[in-house]
């Protein structure tokens, strides 16, 4: 039992030295040249103006109440907006002429927003949003379709949207959606 006892204090005091001091190679990250990759655009960011976050939230219930005139002046005339099917739009009345079109043939549309923040890229002075949520809408068929989305939207030095890129993940079958509130994890993991 002595033995037992030894073997497991030793065990833990391995472990415990073992786990504090991490991977090696985790250590002797200091600088962004070190990363496995260097960003080609930029790696320095902060926390950006939250009242462009507030701009594109509204840009997204525009969309979803199909009132796409309504907040027209926080667009720049030469915005470009490139979308996932590898269509690119340049120019506000091209760009609204299109959105109108596309919105007008889904039904029962709803956005969801899963989460956004709005970003400062230091070293590029610009300002981004980023925004995770879903496509809720019935389709041409009549089923319910739910669509992952993720957009980047950036703001030029006067205040207005001059670009966005939408990626879009497969459409989820309605019953199978994800529970943001509840995905798997341990409820008794402090750290979440």
């Amino acid at each position: 039992m002595r033995k037992c006892l030894a073997l497991l204090i030793v065990f833990v005091l391995v472990a415990g030295l073992t786990f504090a001091q991490g991977p090696e190679r985790l250590k002797k990250i200091t600088k962004k040249t070190e990363m496995p990759y260097e960003a080609e655009y930029s790696s320095k960011f902060r926390m950006g103006d939250d009242r462009h976050s507030f701009k594109i939230l509204e840009v997204w219930k525009d969309y979803e109440e199909n009132m796409l005139d309504r907040n027209l002046e926080y667009f720049a005339d030469d915005v470009t907006m490139e979308f996932p099917d590898g269509t690119r739009i340049t120019g506000l009345e091209k760009l609204m002429e299109e959105t109108k079109k596309h919105r007008d043939r889904l039904d029962n549309y709803q956005s969801k927003i899963v989460s956004y923040v709005s970003l400062k890229s230091v070293d590029k002075d610009e300002d981004w949003v980023a925004v995770w949520g879903e496509d809720i809408y019935t389709d041409e068929e009549g089923n319910k379709v739910v669509s992952p989305i993720h957009e980047v939207w950036r703001f030029n030095k006067e205040g207005k949207i001059d670009f966005m890129k939408q990626y879009h993940a497969m459409a989820i079958p309605d019953e199978v959606a994800p529970d943001y509130e509840n995905m798997n994890r341990n409820d008794d993991d402090d750290d979440w």
